[in-house]
């Protein structure tokens, strides 16, 4: 059966993406995550929305060398 979420640990084992590449994606909204409460916790992937995106074309990948100086400038520490 396949699953509704997924922990980042295990989605980087699936799709051999590095951890720190999964979570600047889900900053940027490439992979859609599950909401947290008060943005705290641990962070799952919605691997509904995810496989909806895939099959209808709609998965893009943001350009990382951009999302990752974005994200220096801003001051914003990798989890």
């Amino acid at each position: 059966m396949a699953a509704y979420v997924q922990s980042i640990g295990k989605f980087c084992e699936e799709t051999g993406m590095s951890r720190r590449s999964v979570i600047i994606r889900m900053d940027a909204g490439d992979i859609p995550e599950i909401p947290r409460e008060g943005g705290k916790g641990t962070r799952y992937i919605d691997m509904i929305e995810f496989r909806e995106r895939v099959t209808s074309g709609q998965f893009v990948l943001s350009d990382l060398s951009r999302l990752s100086k974005d994200k220096k400038r801003s001051g914003v520490i990798d989890a």
